[in-house]
């Protein structure tokens, strides 16, 4: 998968993410709850949890554009 490709996608799947959603509602539901310390737990559990999204689709995606020589 071509560098610029790759950078394009990561950057808008990141934007999407820490759009104001799901993830945005449950830290602040948490920081209200529990405090910013414990918040923190959460908070990377689901930084982990995007990493790994991103890295599955990743591959995903590369693996889609090496089986299939005209999408490239």
């Amino acid at each position: 998968m071509d560098f610029n490709v790759w950078l394009t996608f990561t950057i808008a799947t990141f934007l999407i993410c820490f759009s104001p959603g799901p993830n945005m509602l449950h830290m602040m539901k948490s920081g209200a709850h529990y405090g910013m310390k414990r918040t923190l737990y959460s908070m990377l559990g689901c930084f982990l949890a995007v990493s790994i999204l991103i890295g599955t689709s990743i591959a995903g995606i590369g693996a889609l554009l090496l089986t299939s020589p005209p999408a490239v």
